[in-house]
């Protein structure tokens, strides 16, 4: 993370016109998603290290794992608003 986050960050100006562009969504959209995104890093970080430690780790690892496939299989449901 030392190394290569900042690269991540600071970069990603270059590349933000093109995801917006093939997303169809406006640049604030792209920065709020950034912005919650990093909020619930933040906070998963501090609630993940407290679990870490009282919950063994193939049973976490296959939790989150989990959580992950529907999350990315929630994204691809043709969902009727």
């Amino acid at each position: 993370m030392a190394t290569c986050y900042t690269v991540m960050v600071s970069g990603m100006a270059l590349f933000q016109p093109h995801i917006v562009a093939d997303l169809g969504i406006t640049v604030g959209t792209h920065n709020t998603a950034n912005s919650l995104s990093t909020l619930v890093s933040i906070v998963g970080a501090l609630v993940i290290g407290n679990v870490v430690d009282r919950v063994p780790g193939r049973l976490l690892g296959g939790v989150t794992v989990a959580v992950t496939v529907l999350a990315l299989v929630g994204f691809r449901l043709p969902w009727r608003g």
